[in-house]
């Protein structure tokens, strides 16, 4: 390139233009390789398991999350407090790609510290979920000049009792399965989006699960899933696309994700897709 500059001014010219295409080439690399980083620390926060051990195995715990770009605002997560209570969630932030997970980054810290916080002493209280979603609200809404929300669905659940306290904020894609039941229950939401307004209360829902029983939460990248023709895969294909019976929470999943796979063939992804599903199991024998 030196030398080309000092040639021609029709090669110098080309050099100086091969020069600036040679710099935008590298920084989109370097970029590449930022957002792979990046969207590897996503998936590695991610958690794989429940931790085992007394009542924790009488339960399954499966959820996958697939970003529409390298990083994305869904996230899901479970985790014990303490001996007996298991809490999961899933959350799917506005809007796409890095602004989006940034805000997940913090959303997901700030519910997993007010729910260790509201749930520390045990046994499990009816309502904490409703509690815990409306700290969360609060504390997200607190100087966000940016108006992000993350709508989200929260599942503190009692092993020993079965008792089930559940609080969805703006989460349309939260399912009851009861076992020997063909019918699932949409759960109703209980209360807006997070991060918009503060001082929003949230309610929440009590329920008791059976052995057998699942509950299915995850974003409406699996509901408005969009095929080549622009059909949206939709409420029908969900809950056709949902195992009935004895299916375990991996199955569940694999199903679900198969379901939207098939469905949107090879169209391009229109949003993150994600989905938990926590199957009940029951202590032994019961």
């Amino acid at each position: 390139l030196d030398t080309l500059n000092r040639q021609a001014d029709e090669l110098a010219h080309f050099a100086e233009v091969f020069r600036d295409m040679a710099a935008e080439i590298e920084e989109k690399r370097t970029l590449r390789h930022e957002m792979e980083t990046a969207a590897a620390i996503q998936r590695a926060f991610l958690p794989a398991d429940v931790p085992r051990g007394g009542a924790a195995d009488w339960v399954e715990v499966s959820a996958r999350m697939v970003p529409a770009r390298n990083v994305g605002g869904d996230f899901y997560d479970f985790f014990r407090i303490g001996e007996r209570t298991l809490a999961f969630a899933v959350g799917d932030v506005s809007g796409k790609g890095t602004p989006a997970a940034m805000f997940m980054g913090v959303a997901r810290t700030v519910l997993k510290t007010v729910t260790r916080d509201v749930c520390g002493a045990e046994p499990l209280a009816e309502g904490q979920a409703g509690a815990i979603l409306t700290r969360v609200n609060d504390a997200l809404a607190e100087d966000n000049a940016s108006s992000m929300f993350v709508t989200l669905a929260l599942g503190l659940l009692d092993l020993e009792t079965c008792a089930l306290d559940l609080a969805t904020a703006g989460h349309e894609e939260a399912v009851l399965l009861r076992v020997g039941d063909a019918a699932p229950e949409l759960l109703a939401v209980s209360g807006p989006a997070l991060g918009l307004f503060e001082g929003v209360p949230i309610g929440g829902r009590a329920l008791t699960l059976a052995p057998g029983d699942r509950i299915v939460f995850a974003t409406d990248g699996v509901t408005e899933a969009f095929d080549r023709d622009r059909h949206v895969f939709g409420w029908d294909r969900f809950f056709g696309a949902l195992p009935d019976g004895a299916a375990t929470a991996r199955a569940s999943v694999d199903a679900l994700f198969s379901g939207v796979a098939e469905f949107v063939g090879d169209a391009p992804p229109s949003d993150d897709i994600t989905a938990l599903v926590l199957r009940y199991l029951g202590p032994p024998g019961r």
